[in-house]
């Protein structure tokens, strides 16, 4: 888990959501949904936009972008930041999410993503529950509303995964429009959430602001970060890092690294590990190499 810093992307996010709203103050009526709109919209001008893309993929590039901490990485490639899988722009499983969800009822319910201190961004200038933004600005623009605010987007994935297990297992889709504290704008949130390497776990543990049956069910129900597919994941990896071994093998190396890893695979996870010489898992295990890296876990105790 990596703290999401969003003040990198401001100088480049920001002009490209004024334009956007800047044609949307042309529109009659004004759109009822900025996010909806977005999908849509399209910049015209071919110097801003050669390829033609919607502001919403223009977004989602950007922010992948950033995600990988400045390490130079093909165009719109990063970590989702709730799983750490690896994304691109292009994939079906890659998506926006909002931190404060974009169907947040009330402004009071907006007002609570602010009850426990992170660097969610509190600026009516950018961030503004989506009715008092429009009933305030009306055809004017900007500001933005929370649900067109980078400052309150993030890149995630889908959670859907290989053929035969239960599709979006994970992350965005299985959150829904539940509150959760705004973790990844914790400034120590990668030393507050630990992985486990012997049963590939995640605990988040350590925040006085958060209750600790609050931060069980972010992990274990609305993210579904303990899945035993995402586990096995993390074990594998740590044993392949371990190992100084990357996932780039053939067959028969993988059902070695699997062979000698079953006598350290907990008992219960021994019909899961066996799923992983198919190809479409080993291919998903491909997109964690974020867990490439033992530095990453923690203690070995679970």
């Amino acid at each position: 888990m990596e703290f999401v810093d969003k003040k990198i992307g401001v100088k480049w996010a920001h002009p490209l959501l004024k334009s956007f709203l800047d044609r949307c103050s042309q529109c009659d009526p004004y759109p009822s949904n900025l996010y909806d709109a977005m999908k849509a919209d399209v910049d015209t001008d071919m110097t801003a936009n050669p390829k033609q893309e919607t502001t919403y993929k223009r977004l989602l590039i950007g922010i992948l972008d950033e995600s990988h901490n400045g390490l130079t990485l093909p165009s719109g490639e990063g970590c989702c930041c709730y799983c750490m899988r690896t994304i691109k722009a292009n994939d079906t499983h890659s998506t926006l999410e909002h931190v404060i969800p974009n169907k947040t009822p009330d402004a009071k319910t907006y007002s609570t993503y602010y009850d426990v201190p992170s660097e969610l961004v509190k600026d009516e200038n950018v961030m503004v529950f989506k009715e008092v933004f429009i009933r305030r600005h009306k055809k004017t623009s900007p500001p933005f509303p929370h649900n067109v605010a980078y400052e309150n987007l993030v890149a995630s994935c889908d959670g859907s995964l290989p053929k035969g297990s239960k599709n979006h297992l994970c992350c965005n889709n299985p959150r829904g429009d539940e509150y959760m504290p705004p973790f990844i704008f914790m400034k120590n949130i990668h030393q507050e959430f630990k992985y486990r390497p012997t049963t590939g776990y995640v605990v988040w543990k350590d925040n006085p602001h958060v209750s600790s049956r609050e931060r069980m069910s972010v992990v274990n129900q609305r993210l579904n970060l303990n899945d035993a597919i995402l586990r096995m994941i993390r074990m594998l990896w740590y044993y392949l890092a371990l190992n100084q071994m990357d996932c780039r093998l053939t067959n028969a190396q993988r059902r070695m690294v699997i062979d000698s890893f079953r006598p350290h695979c907990p008992p219960l996870d021994k019909e899961m590990l066996q799923n992983f010489m198919d190809d479409d898992y080993w291919s998903l295990l491909e997109e964690y190499q974020y867990f490439n890296n033992v530095a990453v876990f923690d203690n070995p105790n679970p």
